[in-house]
């Protein structure tokens, strides 16, 4: 995720207020809101005023202070004795784990470095959860073949964890999250890697001896590589099956229920049919690994969970996230525009000198985060802005605040999962195909679009640049298909893997008649005998009733 790292230039903003100074000169300024219309649609808007928000963000801000860089600067800082609190408590947790031993460096071999990074943990409404400290090792100097070999460490898509709440929701199963303190720390390690002592907390008498890891420590490039292989390891050793379609969801079947969880890095959401079943689960990670059970989930990755499970309805928010990106650009009091890119708009490649290329690409990092989460509306503007991240202009940036006007006046928009009361329900995957037809001015190259659904809600969305050039529209539309057919049946695996059959073909909804004639009939059309073969795989998909 990008940097969010407040930066001083912002020019082509500063053009932005002194037309809208010129627009309002000689009158109030009035507060603007987003217009009627805007208030429907695949969204829930809350009725909450802006102004409202900006306060209670502003109060949060203030009273949580300044994450300081350096040990130096946390413990001169007000809050040093929570600091030095923050700071003893990773280092016990160290020494609980038998993380490293002290020893005398062996002839020939390198250290490596450490340093202690500070973060202030907030809740989902801003306010303050706790001050942490964190011993991280300087892995970049780590040397492949000597200090580690295999870095990979899989974690759960974020399409996953929206389908689970999806079905939790509609099935009014419990959802929880838990968070294991000092994960990477569990970690065994494979290789003989030694580090400096931690500033702080030298130990007299041995100042010369150096820290040999026997766990795994954060920084390092194999950690997150080997908590995972252990957490693996015990979840299935406790009878957790594993689904193939996504190594980092899990699920258990009992007489009693059903439980599923789904792993990110250090964080569990599990849901459960029985409550019972989910507390039992809980206490027996708790006494394997140090857990902050955290109950009933209401933030996970960066989204508010709201739930009303009387009617049934569960919605997902990214609207404290968006305020903070919005800010962070200098758009707070920015104009309020319709639509996430003009209408017709084609951006073309910038020769010249670039304008602003780090905070360019730390916009275009903070909004892909919010496009993936939970913003499939801002998807095909995001994929044609990021295309120019290398050379920005003008003309880009403008095209890039576009998109924050818009997100300014929907800060309110959330998806939201709507349940059926007949318990009975089937859960149904639909999903939605598109293309434009030669869209990219430079390349002639069209854009595929797509979203599934899963309960009323959005599960999964994608909006990108096909690969080959198309000759005509049915083309287009057709490799938009197949490239929606191939999340489609992923999707059909996965909840097949967690035990919702789709038994019936999952409908993809196309608007272009050439294209699915195409799809139902595999004849020879002379128009169409130059596409790849592995578009032809829809046809197989349709044949044998997978999708309709």
């Amino acid at each position: 995720m990008a940097d969010h790292t407040n930066f001083e230039e912002q020019e082509t903003e500063e053009s932005d207020s002194q037309e809208e100074d010129k627009s309002t000169h000689g009158r109030s300024v009035r507060n603007r809101h987003p217009p009627a219309w805007m208030q429907s649609g695949d969204f829930v808007v809350e009725n909450q005023s802006k102004e409202n928000l900006a306060q209670v963000m502003s109060v949060n801000v203030d009273s949580v202070g300044v994450e300081p860089k350096t040990v130096q600067e946390a413990l001169n800082s007000p809050s040093a004795t929570l600091w030095q609190e923050a700071m003893n408590s990773e280092y016990d947790s160290l020494l609980k784990n038998n993380v490293f031993k002290l020893v005398s460096l062996p002839e020939g071999r390198e250290v490596i470095d450490n340093k202690w990074v500070f973060k202030i943990k907030c809740n989902s409404d801003g306010s303050v959860e706790r001050y942490k400290a964190r011993l991280v090792a300087k892995g970049f100097s780590q040397q492949r073949g000597v200090d580690f070999t295999e870095t990979y460490s899989p974690v759960t898509r974020l399409t996953s964890v929206r389908a689970i709440l999806a079905i939790a929701n509609q099935l009014d199963m419990e959802i929880h999250q838990m968070d294991v303190q000092t994960a990477f720390l569990n970690g065994t390690l494979e290789h003989e890697i030694y580090m400096k002592q931690p500033i702080g907390f030298v130990q007299k008498g041995k100042e010369n001896f150096v820290c040999k890891l026997e766990k795994g420590l954060y920084g390092l490039k194999q950690s997150a590589r080997c908590w995972y292989q252990m957490l693996n390891d015990y979840l299935q050793k406790v009878d957790y099956q594993q689904c193939p379609s996504d190594p980092c969801v899990y699920w258990k079947c009992s007489s009693r229920g059903l439980i599923i969880m789904a792993i990110h890095v250090d964080d569990l959401i599990i849901v459960s049919n029985d409550s019972q079943m989910l507390a039992q689960e809980k206490n027996i990670l708790s006494k394997r690994f140090a857990m902050h059970d955290l109950g009933k989930a209401h933030f996970i990755l960066g989204m508010k969970i709201t739930r009303d499970r009387q009617n049934r309805t569960l919605w997902l928010t990214q609207e404290n996230y968006l305020s903070e990106v919005i800010e962070k650009f200098g758009m707070k009091d920015c104009r309020i525009v319709a639509t996430p890119q003009e209408t017709g708009q084609r951006l073309e490649k910038h020769e010249g000198i670039p304008v602003k290329v780090k905070e360019f690409q730390a916009l275009v990092g903070s909004l892909t985060y919010a496009a993936m989460a939970m913003r499939p509306d801002i998807s095909a503007a995001l994929a044609m802005i990021s295309q120019f991240a290398s050379n920005p202009s003008d003309v880009h940036w403008k095209a890039a605040k576009q998109i924050l006007r818009y997100l300014s006046g929907t800060l309110k928009y959330r998806i939201c999962f709507i349940g059926s009361s007949d318990m009975s329900t089937e859960v149904k995957l639909i999903g939605f195909v598109d293309a434009d037809f030669a869209g990219d001015v430079t390349t002639q190259k069209s854009q595929s679009g797509y979203v599934f659904q899963l309960c009323g809600g959005p599960i999964s969305w994608v909006s990108k640049k096909q690969a080959v050039v198309a000759l005509s529209t049915t083309e287009a539309e057709y490799v938009a298909a197949a490239f929606a057919a191939q999340e489609l049946l992923w999707l059909r695996k996965l909840l097949c893997e967690l035990g919702f059959h789709q038994d019936s073909a999952t409908v993809l909804f196309e608007d272009n008649k050439s294209a699915i004639e195409v799809s139902r009939n595999p004849k020879f059309h002379s128009r169409l005998k130059h596409v790849d073969v592995r578009h032809h795989f829809l046809r197989d998909a349709v044949k044998d009733g997978t999708l309709h």
